[in-house]
């Protein structure tokens, strides 16, 4: 234990403009924390991600980790 309180993880779905979305369920339930899972595009940084997380990534007011889709961090 390193003193930290065990935590909930929620999920959800909606509809609209995923990058809207995400922020408005955001701004709605005052999470700590964002994961979201990314595809990779490419070697370039702007490629490496789409559009969607780059805009996550710019945008977002809490800390966003993201995952390849196997699961390992960028």
């Amino acid at each position: 234990d390193a003193g930290y309180e065990s935590g909930r993880v929620e999920t959800g779905l909606r509809i609209g403009v995923p990058y809207r979305e995400l922020l408005r369920a955001i701004g709605d339930e005052n999470p700590d924390l964002l994961v979201m899972a990314v595809k990779r595009r490419g070697s370039f940084v702007a490629g490496f991600i789409g559009s969607c997380a780059q805009k996550i990534f710019r945008l977002c007011p809490i800390p966003v980790v993201s995952l390849r889709g196997d699961g390992v961090p960028l």
